[in-house]
């Protein structure tokens, strides 16, 4: 599968993401120990244990939502790594928490 693939499938992730359904999500990060997460809701993470409750817990926040458009801002790929930089734009509305 080619990059342009791969994130093309992320994408279409998030909209499941911005309903409150973080496993599509899930099933594509790395599952192992270097995999990372930074997202608004909470500090950058490293591992899949705690990249899944990250997960979990930004889902857990949204509902009702749509990823509305995606700006490319960088790729560079090797024959080892790939890594992809992009803003995203969401409509949605957020579900309360109490922390």
């Amino acid at each position: 599968m080619q990059l342009d693939e791969v994130v093309g499938r992320f994408h279409q992730t998030m909209n499941e993401f911005a309903k409150g359904d973080p496993e599509p999500a899930k099933a594509m990060f790395s599952h192992g120990e270097d995999g990372s997460l930074a997202n608004p809701w909470g500090p950058p993470v490293v591992g899949w244990d705690q990249v899944s409750k990250a997960l979990d817990s930004a889902a857990a926040r949204f509902k009702d939502g749509r990823l509305v458009g995606v700006d490319g801002l960088s790729r560079h790929v090797t024959s080892e790594l790939a890594v992809f930089l992009d803003v995203e734009h969401w409509q949605g509305r957020s579900r309360y928490i109490a922390v």
